[in-house]
């Protein structure tokens, strides 16, 4: 969940940590969606596009895809 509203078509290099990994993952990503999240719940919830950015973490990013796809 986030804390405030995200401008739909914004480029931001956002942060990912997952469970098993033990650094974070910085991705260029496009905003592609943005919603209010529902009562009981706060903040807001968004969509992403990730972006090939010579500068992020986008191989490590496809390996994982690629290893939950098998």
């Amino acid at each position: 969940s986030l804390e405030y509203e995200l401008v739909t078509g914004a480029i931001l290099r956002i942060g990912v940590e997952l469970p098993d990994l033990q650094d974070t993952l910085y991705l260029s990503a496009e905003v592609r969606w943005c919603l209010a999240n529902l009562a009981p719940d706060t903040g807001w919830s968004a969509g992403f596009a990730i972006l090939n950015a010579g500068d992020s973490d986008t191989g490590r990013w496809a390996a994982l895809v690629d290893e939950l796809e098998s």
